[in-house]
């Protein structure tokens, strides 16, 4: 159990670090009273730990949302930095509440403190155009008979999938990075039409 890694609220979780460092006892995120490793801890349990010990970064548990941000995520084809990493904008800077909590659910609302207030609505927009475009290319995903692929296409299309995943795993809906996103995704479909042709 304590080689395993997974996903947690969007996050890479090793059992090691919480096991065999953390001295975290296996009762403490799980339950076995309805099904065996049933989780039981919620995120906001996590931050009592994580977000207390000031020598961690964001990007040590978030590497995922991290290299979007940044432009650095090596499974895009031409990654680049959002134009607010650009201007050394830290994650904080949009993740801290007033009372110094950190924000996952509408950080949007927190563009005010820097943009006009119709900000908040842009980012709205954005995150609701990106969850279309997943839609749209879960949908053609569908349609496409991956054994009729020539194998070049077939490395194409799973190409396509892990990156759609990895969009979606970031959980910002695009806002991260809404002009990577957009322009992965629109690369995306452009390449999964072709397929369907």
């Amino acid at each position: 159990i304590e080689n395993l890694t997974g996903e947690f609220d969007g996050v890479e979780f090793k059992h090691a670090k919480h096991i065999a460092n953390g001295r975290i006892k296996c009762s403490t995120c799980h339950s076995n009273e309805i099904n065996h490793g049933e989780i039981i801890i919620s995120s906001e349990n996590c931050s009592t730990c994580h977000h207390e010990n000031n020598k961690r970064t964001c990007e040590s548990c978030h590497s995922l949302q991290a290299s979007l941000y940044q432009g650095s995520a090596t499974w895009l084809r031409n990654p680049s930095g959002d134009v607010m990493f650009d201007e050394d904008v830290e994650c904080i800077d949009c993740h801290e509440s007033d009372d110094e909590a950190l924000l996952t659910d509408n950080v949007a609302a927190k563009c005010e403190n820097c943009h006009d207030s119709e900000y908040e609505d842009l980012v709205a927009e954005w995150q609701q155009d990106t969850q279309q475009s997943i839609k749209r290319l879960r949908n053609i995903m569908k349609l496409i008979r991956f054994e009729n692929l020539s194998k070049s296409q077939q490395n194409l299309f799973e190409s396509i999938q892990q990156g759609v995943n990895l969009i979606q795993n970031d959980k910002s809906k695009g806002a991260h990075n809404i002009e990577l996103i957009t322009k992965t995704l629109n690369q995306y479909l452009a390449e999964l039409n072709a397929m369907i042709k």
